[in-house]
């Protein structure tokens, strides 16, 4: 019998469903689909996008679907649908094989085990360890010979050792961007062209900040593998004479770890004279005038520049190991070479310190809030985003954050509030619900104006793209929140993401 599996980017159903849940074609899953694709090409592999069609829709799919074995990948956010959908399938076929994985499940091995009927899962990176476990599924064999899987035995969930992660990554194939219709995806709306697309030019990061989830790549050193400026080139001429992509993101982790590695890829993309607009995640150091020369000259216009916080104190504490005045000079390094910069801040921003939980309350965050204005007032930075800082499973602050019981039970429930985009989790000693809303609406007000008055803001895209449903999450979280605040029962989903806020 020929073998079938289906790929599935798990849906979400919670407070923002349906705002971000189309911007970008699930990388992870296409990524997984062409390496199976190359290593097994008998095997027939199909892909529901469950994120974008939303839950219902991707039932109606997968119960239709022909495949046997069904791989799901989730992160944190969306690990409650993810089980409702599997627990869902299962019930209907209770014949089908289903495979987890994700960041979430690296993190969190046994979750998936204990809360949905799963029958394998991969923790670690995935590639190797699923063709094998398909060989094995195909044809027999001892999973205990299958480096990074999770799997049920004697009722228990058994687990291997950690596979090594992959020495070189261009060995990789593309995405299988073939498999989806990328004019379904919008594309981020701050950008020039609308149906822009992303790449990763590497996994991993060489930092170890606090607020990270960081449980797949820092397993082994090094902690950081970046690809070749040919393999990325390559990458980009087929995205853009095989799918008519116009713009990209560099969704890397950081594109200026290496100043070396980054002036020589944004050299190679300009000498290939692909003519595409792109923008990427920056450090504060090292940034150069001959890089950012490098990349502006190969058509770089954005970076998204990680400043996290106002206070210095904060920045040693989270290991964020760049100052205040380092972030001011690479902003202003980049926008002497006519790149502009989006500040990336977050609020109340924890960590641990000599074995005590530390942390910033209203004053600290608000401090945040003004450096912000003042980068802004002194064009270092066209705009900013800002959100509450997160306990990603796999993190040193969720670890953290365990150890001293800052999250609350119930919070375990419902992995849907765990968006960082609008909910905090943690519950901070001495800072009550009012204080959190103040300083919370006081950035979104700053946010939302210097994104408007930046000038880079794709306003079509925005307005017909994203509009109405920004519009009713935000007017509504107002209103709900006037209805908690005065008792009265909010709405389903912004009564999760006020219940997030909750002291």
């Amino acid at each position: 019998m020929k073998q079938r599996v289906c790929f599935v980017n798990a849906p979400y159903d919670g407070p923002i469903a349906g705002i971000w849940n189309d911007v970008f074609p699930p990388l992870t899953i296409l990524s997984l689909a062409a390496y199976v694709r190359r290593e097994r090409p008998a095997i027939d592999v199909s892909i529901i996008d469950g994120l974008r069609i939303g839950p219902s829709k991707a039932m109606v799919e997968a119960l239709a679907s022909p495949a046997r074995i069904f791989a799901v990948t989730y992160v944190s956010f969306n690990a409650s649908t993810a089980y409702r959908f599997i627990n869902s399938l299962k019930k209907a076929r209770p014949e089908v094989i289903v495979i987890a994985g994700g960041t979430h499940v690296t993190s969190l091995e046994n979750d998936a085990f204990e809360k949905s009927a799963v029958d394998w899962a991969a923790h670690g990176e995935a590639e190797e360890t699923l063709v094998e476990l398909l060989d094995l599924l195909d044809g027999g064999g001892d999973p205990a010979k299958i480096l990074g899987l999770l799997y049920r035995e004697d009722g228990r969930v058994a687990r291997t050792p950690n596979r090594p992660l992959m020495e070189d990554i261009n060995t990789l194939p593309f995405p299988a961007r073939d498999m989806v219709n990328l004019r379904d995806y919008s594309g981020i709306y701050v950008a020039h062209h609308k149906h822009n697309q992303h790449i990763l030019s590497g996994r991993g990061c060489v930092n170890n900040c606090w607020f990270c989830a960081r449980t797949v790549w820092k397993r082994q050193k090094p902690w950081q593998r970046l690809r070749r400026p040919d393999n990325i080139v390559a990458e980009l001429r087929e995205m853009r004479d095989r799918y008519g992509v116009r713009e990209y993101f560099d969704m890397g982790d950081e594109f200026n770890s290496s100043e070396k590695w980054a002036t020589e890829t944004a050299t190679a993309i300009a000498d290939a004279n692909l003519g595409l607009d792109w923008q990427t995640f920056s450090r504060s150091t090292p940034v150069t005038d001959e890089m950012a020369a490098a990349m502006k000259a190969s058509g770089c216009w954005l970076v998204h520049l990680g400043i996290e916080s106002g206070n210095q104190a904060t920045l040693n504490g989270i290991g964020k190991n760049i100052t205040l005045e380092q972030a001011r000079q690479a902003a202003a390094i980049y926008q002497r070479h006519g790149i502009k910069v989006v500040g990336l801040f977050m609020l109340f921003n924890a960590w641990e310190q000599d074995g005590q939980f530390m942390y910033e309350g209203v004053k600290e965050s608000e401090q945040t809030l003004a450096f912000a204005r003042s980068m802004l007032k002194e064009k270092l930075v066209d705009s900013i985003t800002c959100s509450p800082a997160m306990p990603y499973p796999g993190g040193l602050l969720f670890d953290a954050a365990m150890r001293h019981s800052i999250i609350p039970k119930e919070k375990f429930d419902d992995w849907g509030i765990w968006d960082h985009a609008w909910n905090s989790v943690m519950t901070l000693p001495g800072i009550t619900m009012a204080g959190k809303w103040r300083v919370k609406l006081k950035g979104i007000w700053i946010q939302s104006w210097s994104l408007i008055f930046s000038r880079h803001l794709n306003f079509s895209h925005a307005i017909w793209g994203r509009g109405l449903g920004m519009f009713k999450m935000v007017f509504g979280s107002m209103v709900d929140g006037f209805l908690k605040i005065t008792g009265k029962k909010p709405s389903r989903h912004f009564g999760r993401y006020l219940a997030s806020f909750e002291d």
